[in-house]
Formats: C-alpha cells, sequence, structure tokens
C-alpha cells in the first residue's frame, strides 16, 4: 500500500505552490477531447494546490479536487473559478456517486495511491466512456551546470518516499485494471531564472526528509546556489526539461 506524501507544513505547501512547474495548455486540450459530451464533471485526485484542477473549470459544469492534506489545499485559489470546490479526501474512497463522473485526471500523485483500490474506485465512479488520465514527470536535466543538478538529486533521491520510484520509472508499473488504455510521453521545456530554479529544487519532499534527518549539517542548496552561480558564467536564465508521461484509460459501455 502507498501513502501519499503529506504536505501538512503550511509553509511548504506555499512554497510548492510557488515555484512547480506549469502542464502546457496541450496536455489539458488533448485530455478533455476523449470525453465525450456532456462533459458535467470532472474530478482532480491528489490535487494538491489545485495545479491541474483550475483549467478544466472551462470545459465542464463542475470540476472538484480531492487530496488528504489539507494544507495543500489551502494555496488552491478556487473562488477565481465559481464551477470549481476543493474537498479532503483520500483517492482511494472519493465521496461521489457511482458512476456520475466524466473524467478522472491525476497530476504528479498516482505513484502514492494503493493502485487496486483507486482503479476500481475509477471503475465505480466513471460514466460509460468516461476517462482517467494520470500523468507525472520525472527528475529535470538543464542546459548548464547539469552535472552540479544530478549531484544534488543522487543526495536528495534516497530521502524520498517509496512511491518516487514509480515515478523515475515514468509509470511504467502502474497498468489500468479496465477499459481501452494509452500511454504518451513528451518533454516540458521551461526557460527560468536561476533563482526559481533552486526555489523549485526547495520543493523536493526528498530535500524536506534530508534536512529533518540532518539538522546539523548546513542546507544543501546554499553551496548548489554558488555553485550554479559560477557555472551559468553571468547568464541569468537555465532551460529546464523534464520527461512527462501520460496515462489514459476510457471505460467501456
Amino acid at each position: 500500500k502507498r501513502v501519499m506524501a503529506k504536505f501538512v507544513d503550511f509553509s511548504f505547501a506555499k512554497t510548492y505552490n510557488q515555484y512547480r512547474p506549469q502542464y502546457p495548455d496541450s496536455l489539458f486540450q488533448d485530455v478533455v477531447r476523449r470525453v465525450p459530451n456532456p462533459r458535467r464533471l470532472a474530478i482532480d485526485v491528489g490535487a494538491g494546490n489545485g495545479q491541474a484542477t483550475l483549467p478544466f473549470a472551462s470545459y465542464f459544469e463542475k470540476v472538484i479536487g480531492f487530496d488528504p492534506s489539507g494544507g495543500m489545499l489551502e494555496q488552491s485559489t478556487p473562488e477565481d473559478h465559481k464551477n470549481v470546490s476543493f474537498q479532503q479526501s483520500t483517492a482511494e474512497e472519493i465521496p461521489l456517486p457511482d458512476g456520475s463522473v466524466d473524467l478522472i485526471v491525476s497530476a504528479q500523485a498516482a505513484h502514492w495511491f494503493d493502485q487496486p483500490k483507486f482503479w476500481k474506485e475509477c471503475e465505480r465512479l466513471l460514466r460509460p466512456d468516461g476517462v482517467v488520465a494520470i500523468w507525472g514527470y520525472a527528475f529535470c536535466s538543464i542546459n548548464i551546470g547539469n552535472p552540479i543538478l544530478q549531484e544534488y538529486i543522487g543526495l536528495v533521491r534516497p530521502y524520498f518516499e517509496a512511491g518516487r520510484q514509480i515515478l523515475d520509472d515514468h509509470y511504467r508499473d502502474i497498468h489500468p485494471t479496465f477499459g481501452k488504455v494509452e500511454r504518451q510521453e513528451f518533454e516540458m521545456v521551461k526557460e527560468m531564472p536561476w533563482e526559481a530554479f533552486v526555489g523549485y529544487l526547495g520543493t523536493f519532499s526528498g530535500l524536506n526528509n534530508y534536512i529533518k534527518k540532518h539538522p546539523e549539517v548546513p542546507h544543501p542548496l546554499g553551496d548548489i546556489r554558488q555553485r550554479f552561480k559560477e557555472a551559468a558564467g553571468g547568464m541569468d536564465q537555465v532551460r529546464v526539461s523534464w520527461p512527462v508521461f501520460v496515462i489514459f484509460a476510457q471505460k467501456e459501455h
């Protein structure tokens, strides 16, 4: 059984919201086009701060984000979208009626779920022809100073929760238990200021766990920040690339 990482620390949740990369519009459009009309209800499971919840507001009559962590949900902004709401719930027991959902999505979260229970719950919730779309991204690479980045990843990687390996394996060990299944992969690229990129590295739960385990050790990002500055040679932007992988499953009649 997998247990979702609990981002209950408010400051950590706020940092997560500030620095995490934004998914491209093309991803949401590809997901939506697979869902036949009428598009009444979409839900985001493991919604976190609502980053992958809110973009569906313009396509569905109602959107609900579910997450077990109240700290993350406090960072969501549903007031800008009147048809979006958030509730605290696990992925395996969603408080909605059978056959009531048109689309179920999960972004960068499905590797924490109890897979058999999650897919059974998806099958219960979906109406015929309803769609599940789960996606995630693995560790990134950068165009300047990549060996420094990989050294940092090597330092904190052992301190991630066990589900992280499923993510690193590009969800190849996740197998939907019903319907027509399709897999896709693409690259997500973003130009970022160096300071924002270092801020992103600070959102790693492995770093959070490392600091708790070794409170006497200097914060690793202090050294990393200086080394990146030297490697950049005056360039103030870095190009960041993440491998993204998507699994679609459509319920049959």
